[in-house]
């Protein structure tokens, strides 16, 4: 039997020595986890379809050295959880957390404290994206963030291919005509060629084709419809 996709927790950890990412890396397994590791000079240098369930970041330089990156972090990322590590002092996690994380964890806090801490927040991760995201097959859609991965690797749409994308995904396994898919993917007009919708039928064949579950089908008479593969 085919296996049902399982998209990994993308965690940011920012400003944490090399030796300390070492030291942290086992916290998160690689099945399960998609670590990228950052500086605050280069977070306006993340693409847009990179998006952090978890942010991770080093605070030990003290509150005033990292709350204008974690006003940073809050106001692209309003939704991840923000956790931030070896703060120093009391009056440093009270302001810090003023200010847009979700947690902190003291420098004196032992290893395993830490441990649990960054555990809770990969459990918080993994609890709201499968309450956000839907899976058909190893397809998995995030409707609200406009997001698609097929086979756990994200699939980038134009907003014309999303919008045929979205309408075949909410109605996956039921046939979809030709004159509805038009009229809700040509909101703005009628495609200026006949062969318009084939076309961009294509474009979605060829950007889930790594899916090993799922099927963009052409039903001649009834339209098009996304269905599981027969094993």
């Amino acid at each position: 039997m085919l296996a049902e996709a399982v998209l990994p927790v993308t965690v940011f950890i920012i400003e944490v020595a090399e030796h300390e990412q070492q030291r942290l890396m086992p916290l998160f397994p690689v099945d399960e986890c998609h670590v990228v590791t950052l500086s605050s000079a280069n977070l306006d240098d993340v693409m847009p379809t990179e998006v952090p369930d978890v942010l991770l970041i080093n605070a030990e330089r003290g509150a005033s050295a990292v709350l204008e990156t974690v006003r940073h972090l809050r106001r692209r990322w309003p939704s991840p959880s923000l956790l931030c590590i070896h703060v120093q002092s009391a009056d440093d996690a009270v302001e810090l957390l003023k200010n847009g994380a979700d947690d902190v964890s003291m420098q004196e806090v032992p290893f395993d404290v830490l441990s649990a801490l960054i555990g809770a927040a990969l459990r918080r991760a993994r609890i709201t994206n499968e309450q956000l995201r839907i899976k058909f097959g190893d397809i998995v859609y995030d409707r609200e963030a406009r997001r698609v991965w097929c086979a756990g690797r994200e699939v980038v749409f134009t907003p014309r291919e999303l919008r045929l994308f979205d309408i075949l995904f909410q109605r996956a396994g039921t046939p979809v005509s030709a004159d509805t898919l038009q009229d809700f993917v040509w909101k703005d007009g009628p495609p200026t060629k006949s062969n318009s919708l084939a076309v961009y039928i294509g474009y979605l064949r060829r950007k889930l084709k790594g899916s090993q579950i799922s099927m963009l089908e052409t039903l001649r008479g009834s339209g098009y419809r996304l269905a599981r593969r027969t094993e």
